[in-house]
């Protein structure tokens, strides 16, 4: 896979196709709608070939405000429905693991979520 192209591939992999997917946001953004599923930038992990990289991409699982609630049961569809799309339409990304709940700040707003790590081989451009 390129490596420009992982985030892109990622993003239509995981797009909505029912109404109640959620939503995706290829990069950083300062709100949200949760369910939500934000890509974060790939990291490299040193080269395997002078062409080829191991790389890093983190897939934030954001379910909801951080408050009582059904957050929890959000959050665990929302891992199954990332490892689900990954799964089928992404065979060459490797999910290494998923953090536990916890709260994360996006526009000054706290959400339970989940940070899901995968891994891939690319070519750099």
């Amino acid at each position: 896979m390129n490596l420009v192209d992982i985030r892109p591939k990622l993003a239509a992999a995981l797009a909505p196709v029912a109404d109640d997917d959620p939503s995706v946001y290829p990069g950083f953004v300062d709100s949200i709608q949760p369910p939500a599923l934000m890509l974060l930038p790939v990291s490299g992990r040193g080269d395997r070939t002078p062409c080829l990289f191991q790389v890093a991409g983190v897939v934030m699982l954001l379910a909801g405000r951080f408050e009582p609630g059904a957050g929890m049961d959000t959050l665990d569809q929302l891992v199954s429905y990332t490892l689900t799309r990954i799964g089928t339409d992404l065979p060459d990304l490797a999910v290494e693991s998923w953090s536990e709940a916890r709260g994360f700040v996006v526009g000054g707003i706290t959400y339970l979520g989940s940070r899901l790590v995968y891994t891939t081989l690319a070519e750099n451009p």
